[in-house]
């Protein structure tokens, strides 16, 4: 458990790393999202480099599961307790889910992309899974990514429920 741990804060200080340096890095696409507020220019660098940095812990660093999911914890509050700094409001309300669910287009999707192209990538490319005999690991990569496709599913069906709740009560 200790070195799950210490695993989940390496990946947090790296992924911070890679948030602070996709914001001042210059745009890749510059013109990406202009004139919309969820979509500023800097949030693709960020997304980029959060989704490379998963890929290689997971893939060429073959660090769990667990502690990679462990890691985005921290970066998750960090986020929200930031735009609730901004708006000023310190209450869950619908203002800030908003903008968390529109930030985390850019930083936990990338975050899980890249969890499960690594994992892809370190079960089908790894020597010792290349043999037949190894049917368990074949079998556990199928399970993490229907369990993956299951949960996207459900936090899409979550926040279209919640979306149409918050307009039915306005």
């Amino acid at each position: 458990m200790k070195i799950i741990l210490q695993e989940a804060v390496t990946c947090t200080v790296w992924s911070l790393t890679c948030a602070l340096v996709g914001l001042f890095l210059p745009p890749v696409w510059p013109h990406f999202g202009a004139g919309n507020r969820f979509l500023p220019p800097q949030a693709l660098n960020v997304g980029m480099l959060m989704g490379s940095a998963s890929f290689i812990f997971r893939s060429r660093l073959s660090w769990p599961v667990l502690s990679l999911y462990i890691s985005l914890l921290p970066i998750e509050c960090i986020l929200y307790f930031s735009i609730c700094y901004f708006s000023g409001f310190y209450t869950v309300n619908s203002f800030n889910l908003n903008w968390f669910l529109g930030l985390n287009i850019f930083v936990a999707m990338p975050w899980f992309v890249g969890i499960l192209l690594g994992t892809v990538f370190l079960l089908c490319f790894n020597r010792e899974n290349r043999r037949w005999e190894n049917k368990n690991k074949r079998l556990n990569l199928f399970w993490f990514i229907s369990l993956c496709i299951s949960c996207f599913i459900t936090g899409i069906i979550a926040a279209a429920i919640y979306l149409t709740f918050q307009k039915a009560t306005l």
